[in-house]
């Protein structure tokens, strides 16, 4: 369902849970990656001067749990999450130019106990990216404990771990070479390194290129 009244959506939202806002600039969503709790709403909104879909799913094939059909320019749509779990989705008429996000639903509570910890580990940035061969993601820990680093495709799946140790306050760099957790080359896309510090998790979108 489309609408274009932006306050349509936001007042009875309010009643579910907390709204976050996801923009369309250009050709990406703003932010492309969002981890909220159970029970609250996303809320998108074209500020381009593109027409865009937000359409669940990966790889350009709809999953069926939302589909915003096409946005015109300052039109709006929201989705009520009342279930934990990863929810990719994409842009139909330019998912294959890399716009695409992910909606990480947490089980309610643990967004506030994530909350407790913010500022433990920082992702600073991935680089270069859209990459080759090699990508390299540069992290800051502020506090000693276990830091697990892993890749995920756009359906959320497992593909790769990258680190899982302890370590020391201070700042690191992962490297990803582009291959499975059995050695095999990726396909070219759309991937997300993740980095669980505790109950903390950030995330950055990475490109694959052929």
């Amino acid at each position: 369902m489309k609408n274009t009244g932006v306050i349509f959506f936001v007042l009875p939202i309010l009643a579910f849970g907390v709204v976050h806002q996801v923009d369309m600039v250009g050709l990406a969503f703003v932010p492309d990656t969002l981890t909220i709790s159970e029970g609250d709403s996303v809320l998108w909104v074209n500020t381009s001067a593109l027409f865009h879909t937000t359409t669940s799913g990966a790889g350009g094939v709809p999953s069926g749990y939302w589909d915003s059909g096409l946005m015109s320019p300052n039109d709006s749509f929201a989705f009520h999450f009342d279930s934990a779990g990863v929810f990719p989705y994409f842009c139909t008429p330019h998912w294959t130019l890399g716009m695409v996000g992910l909606v990480n639903v947490q089980p309610l509570g643990i967004e506030e106990m994530t909350k407790g910890v913010s500022g433990s580990v920082t992702v600073l940035m991935a680089y270069p990216n859209p990459f080759a061969r090699f990508v390299h993601l540069g992290y800051s820990v502020n506090v000693p404990g276990r830091l697990q680093v892993a890749v995920y495709n756009s359906a959320g799946q497992l593909v790769a771990s990258i680190l899982n140790n302890h370590v020391t306050t201070g700042s690191y760099t992962a490297t990803w070479d582009g291959k499975d957790a059995f050695g095999n080359r990726v396909s070219p896309g759309v991937y997300f390194i993740g980095a669980h510090f505790g109950d903390e998790y950030l995330q950055e979108k990475v490109i694959i290129l052929e």
